[in-house]
């Protein structure tokens, strides 16, 4: 038995001129509301430990808005328990909601910069959701439940099947599709209290059934499935994200924008359609009896960059066995977007081809020059970038956002002509002008959380990432035997967590350079790096 609490409180931050974070439009302003959104917190308590666990209706969790929280937690007597270790933080990543709320300044260009009234206001709404919690706490008992999509259930599709179809380990005995390519289990916690229920619903797949073109905040997908279980019953009901880099619940090819939609041609009913099919198999799974988790509670966390963490000898070995070999001292590298990232993607198209290809060629011939001329007159700065390029591997880099390069050169102004072409390049050198770039080391921060919590013989693996579906089952792979030794026999990845840092590939899809592979900021090897980190974990525990 432990003690539970449940609070829920607004976060909408309705701000008119606010940019949605998620598709990078700074034309996508908030200019209306069609959905409240919310921060749930679930806290669990024994005798001994704590951990504390909210969910955010938010497109991304910076380090600086937990930090934040944290402070206001720590002002507080009350919340003396809650510390970086047992606090988890995370969102459901939908795309109509406010963002700039970094410390550093890339994912705030869609804004112009920080949106400190927002950071504010998010912060504030999350403090009150730990509060409610505090508050409301019950005896209660956790069951670990799952149940599978059937293939058929238009809720999930691979929008990468190549990149997917690359790695090395997966069945040839199977005809693969963008259906069966994707995680459709939904995981489950179900949470009975003495007077009421609730849960936390595992599920890979993008919270982008609204498109780029709504300017209304929005909850999204998940958030309707959240509002529909608990007018269903529970007292509160978390929709969180899993594996889903590659998994978008879009499907139906409108030509007029170059991407992909719903089955409805309206936003709202494609938000809803999809939103059902996730509320429907909560339901179902909420039937199955369960296994009922101990009370035990134990947490992990530290801050690590990851072209600091040498990849695990265990690590390497088992790449080895795939056929890919990774050098004894090879780390992960400092951080770079590539071109085939800010081209966009099929739920939402980015810079336009005739000028993604220009600055593809411009680019590799600068790195190239480069290259000949530091080889003969620089040779330091000659044998950095050789190791880093080597790491980057197959990527056409745009921005090395850790060594703050644009295309090559130190000042992002050979830009300029395109700035009358693209708002989000002229947002950038807006912020290049007013001198924002210079106030950070880097232009994504590279000092990341990263966390690894039990429930009884769950473990919660938390990633400041969106990682792909072959990713996150690798990475559950590679550590499944050790925690197995410490009595865990089920696992969840929850994404989003704590901080955002783009997304994770495997090295194969990696090369494929599509646009996860571009937004793999760390390079081919950020996979096993990441993995090294949570192999490391799993004996500590």
């Amino acid at each position: 038995m432990m003690k539970i609490g449940f609070g829920k409180a607004r976060i909408t931050s309705f701000i008119p001129g606010a940019v949605f974070f998620g598709y990078g439009k700074p034309s996508q302003k908030a200019k209306f509301v069609l959905d409240e959104l919310y921060a749930r917190t679930i806290f669990f308590k024994n005798d001994e430990e704590t951990l504390l666990y909210v969910n955010c209706e938010l497109g991304c969790i910076t380090h600086l808005l937990r930090e934040k929280v944290l402070e206001k937690l720590a002002q507080n007597p009350t919340f003396k328990t809650i510390t970086k270790k047992n606090f988890i933080l995370t969102a459901q990543h939908t795309h109509s909601a406010p963002g700039g709320m970094d410390d550093h300044p890339l994912y705030n260009f869609p804004n112009g910069g920080q949106r400190k009234d927002v950071l504010d206001q998010v912060s504030q709404g999350i403090l009150s959701s730990i509060t409610l919690a505090f508050e409301n706490i019950q005896n209660g008992k956790v069951y670990w439940k799952h149940g599978r999509f059937n293939e058929s259930a238009p809720v999930a599709f691979n929008r990468s099947l190549k990149s997917f179809l690359s790695n090395k380990d997966i069945s040839t005995n199977r005809d693969w599709n963008e259906r069966n390519s994707v995680d459709r289990m939904m995981r489950m916690v179900h949470i009975v209290r003495e007077k009421d229920e609730g849960s936390i619903n595992w599920f890979g797949v993008h919270t982008t059934s609204m498109s780029n073109r709504n300017c209304g905040i929005s909850s999204d997908n998940k958030g309707h499935a959240s509002g529909l279980l608990e007018k269903d019953h529970q007292a509160i009901a978390i929709f969180a994200q899993e594996k889903c880099g590659d998994v978008s619940p879009s499907f139906r090819y409108v030509r007029r924008y170059r991407e992909n939609t719903g089955p409805h041609n309206d936003d709202i009913s494609n938000c809803h359609f999809n939103g059902r099919l996730q509320f429907e198999k909560a339901q179902d799974i909420l039937k199955k009896q369960g296994n009922e988790l101990s009370s035990q509670i134990r947490s992990l966390h530290q801050i690590k960059k990851l072209s600091e963490v040498k990849i695990h000898p265990q690590v390497r070995e088992k790449y080895k066995k795939i056929g890919i070999k990774i050098n004894e001292n090879q780390t992960a590298v400092k951080g770079a977007m590539g071109i085939d990232f800010i081209k966009g993607t099929k739920d939402g198209q980015g810079l336009h081809p005739l000028l993604a290809e220009p600055i593809r060629l411009i680019t590799k011939m600068t790195l190239k020059l480069q290259m000949i001329f530091n080889k003969s007159f620089a040779p330091e700065t000659y044998a950095y970038q050789h190791s880093f390029n080597l790491a980057q591997s197959t990527k056409s880099i745009f921005l090395q956002t850790g060594d703050k390069k644009v295309v090559g050169f130190s000042s992002p102004i050979i830009l300029y002509p395109i700035r009358f072409f693209d708002k989000i390049v002229n947002t950038f050198l807006i912020q290049h002008f007013k001198g924002e770039l210079e106030k950070s080391s880097s232009w994504i921060r590279e000092d990341l959380n990263f966390q690894l919590s039990t429930i009884g013989e769950l473990a919660i693996i938390s990633l400041p990432f969106e990682i792909t579906t072959h990713a996150g089952r690798r990475l559950i792979l590679q550590i499944k035997e050790e925690l197995e030794k410490k009595g865990i026999k089920h696992f969840v990845i929850n994404t989003y967590a704590n901080g955002y840092a783009g997304y994770v590939t495997t090295p194969e899809e990696y090369d494929c350079q599509a646009y996860e592979g571009g937004h793999t900021l760390f390079g081919k090897w950020t996979l096993p790096a990441i993995e090294s980190i949570f192999m490391k974990f799993a004996k500590e525990l």
